[in-house]
């Protein structure tokens, strides 16, 4: 099924839509984890939330990593794979150079920015896991 496009009058598949919409979507979950990865510590009502979530993290990165390589992201697999059905070439990055990349419009340096990654992430995770032992949880 295709429709008509509102600017151009080209013949737009319906199923091409979807994939746009789905794509926005996993950009938004991406963003949307990043900084509740960076934040949802801070705050005593997220904090087991967040904790969960960072053990997930870990697991993708380190449990999957041990087949698919450190820092594997099951979201940003499933988002290249995606990438790869609209017709685009499969991204040869993870999503933060990506994204680093994208909103910098230079191409940084992939392992300063993985390296930035992990830590902020370990951080993040040791922070929230202190707070909760510490001070508790709501």
């Amino acid at each position: 099924m295709t429709s008509k496009g509102p600017v151009s009058g080209r013949r737009v598949s319906t199923r091409k839509m979807g994939f746009e919409a789905l794509n926005i979507g996993l950009h938004l979950a991406h963003q949307s984890l990043i900084v509740f990865t960076l934040i949802g510590w801070a705050f005593c009502e997220t904090r087991l939330l967040h904790l969960g979530i960072m053990a997930l993290v870990g697991v993708s990165w380190l449990g999957f990593g041990i087949f698919h390589g450190l820092g594997y992201c099951l979201l940003t697999d499933i988002q290249w794979t995606l990438k790869e059905r609209m017709g685009e070439e499969r991204p040869a990055v993870g999503y933060m150079k990506f994204l680093a990349d994208r909103l910098s419009g230079r191409d940084l340096d992939a392992k300063l920015i993985d390296a930035v990654t992990y830590i902020t992430c370990a951080l993040c995770s040791a922070t929230s896991l202190l707070l909760t032992l510490t001070v508790g949880a709501c």
